[in-house]
């Protein structure tokens, strides 16, 4: 049987190497003629496309990976069935099953490699193409980074200090502001349970202003339940090296989200980010359990029809999870059941037709 699967093996991976190359090369050519417009606009050399397309290329091979092994699974198993080589191992007392294992066994060694390789390169590399994209192609200033930020501290401008425990990007607002700030011996501290920022102004709720001598104690007190300030930083100075969710590493949105449970602050995007993450990891395995059924129902010398319900069956299982997760986003269906509603689709239409066919 060793043999026999090194055998398969050489034919898949012959094919999805082929097939990944082919459609890496359609995303960069897509990429390139999307983009260049803006790439003649505001006149982009030839380094620095080429550098913003292999920041990308990551990111595409992540997308292209499951389409590529659809197409190699289908394709061999079209090879095999022409060539009667499923036939004469069957005759041999091997099922299906075992026939199939090295396809199990690669889409689960894909779907590790997608996960480390999303968390370790690809959420890095493709943060950095876009920003490569607009502030050194396009010229534009950073933009203010979205999302939900917890334990911010700032120390410029010296000497004073500033701490936020929370901050929610999209709002404008947050929770517990501290300002303190040393001159002349003396410590003025600002507190606040709450605040806003509205347009450079700082809105404090809640709080108390207070001023410390040389020796701690207090010289001055004034408790207010809403006072505005003008300080000289706004939020973006605090978060401009913070990562927005999208941003995180797997293990580091859990805990992103525990925080937020734990503070009673709402957390569906995070959450729908985060299963749809694992769900797309899984997508591998998903796909080559549908690719065994779907390769014996095609016709055996059917190559080209083959590629192109493959093709086809890929954007399917994109489109559905893609609306799954849409409905997530907008709170219509949960975000386990948002991200995981193609998996769960397809794995059971696979289970449904092999056991049609082959039970």
């Amino acid at each position: 049987m060793k043999i026999f699967y090194a055998y398969i093996l050489k034919k898949f991976l012959k094919a999805f190497v082929f097939a990944a190359f082919g459609f890496l090369t359609i995303f960069v050519f897509s990429g390139i003629v999307s983009r260049i417009d803006i790439f003649s606009r505001y006149h982009a050399s030839f380094s620095q496309i080429l550098f913003f397309i292999l920041l990308k290329i990551p990111d595409w091979l992540l997308r292209v990976i499951p389409v590529a092994l659809l197409i190699a699974e289908v394709v061999t198993i079209a090879e095999l069935r022409k060539h009667n080589e499923i036939v004469a191992a069957r005759s041999g007392g091997v099922s299906i099953m075992k026939i199939m294992k090295p396809f199990v066994w690669f889409a689960i060694a894909m779907s590790v490699f997608m996960g480390v390789f999303e968390d370790r390169v690809v959420l890095r590399s493709t943060n950095l193409a876009y920003k490569y994209y607009n502030e050194t192609i396009r010229g534009q200033k950073p933009k203010e980074r979205k999302g939900k930020f917890f334990n911010l501290i700032l120390n410029k401008p010296a000497p004073a200090f500033y701490y936020l425990g929370f901050y929610d990007a999209d709002t404008g607002s947050g929770l517990v502001f501290y300002f303190e700030r040393r001159r002349a011996g003396l410590v003025e501290q600002i507190i606040a349970d709450s605040f806003r920022n509205r347009k450079g102004k700082w809105i404090l709720f809640n709080g108390a202003e207070r001023v410390f001598n040389s020796d701690f104690l207090v010289e001055k007190a004034d408790v207010f339940k809403r006072r505005e300030y003008y300080f000289s930083v706004s939020p973006s100075d605090f978060i401009i090296s913070r990562r927005s969710f999208a941003e995180m590493p797997l293990g580091a949105l859990a805990s992103h989200i525990k925080k937020l449970k734990a503070a009673n602050l709402p957390s569906v995007s995070e959450r729908v980010e985060f299963h749809s993450r694992i769900s797309q990891d899984f997508s591998p395995i998903i796909i080559i359990l549908i690719g065994i059924p779907f390769g014996f129902l095609l016709p055996a010398s059917g190559r080209n029809l083959a590629v192109v319900l493959s093709v086809v069956m890929s954007f399917v299982y994109w489109g559905i999870f893609s609306l799954g997760v849409s409905f997530a986003r907008t709170q219509v269906l949960s975000p386990v059941i948002g991200a995981w509603s193609a998996n769960v689709l397809f794995a059971a239409s696979a289970v449904f037709i092999f056991r049609r066919k082959f039970v």
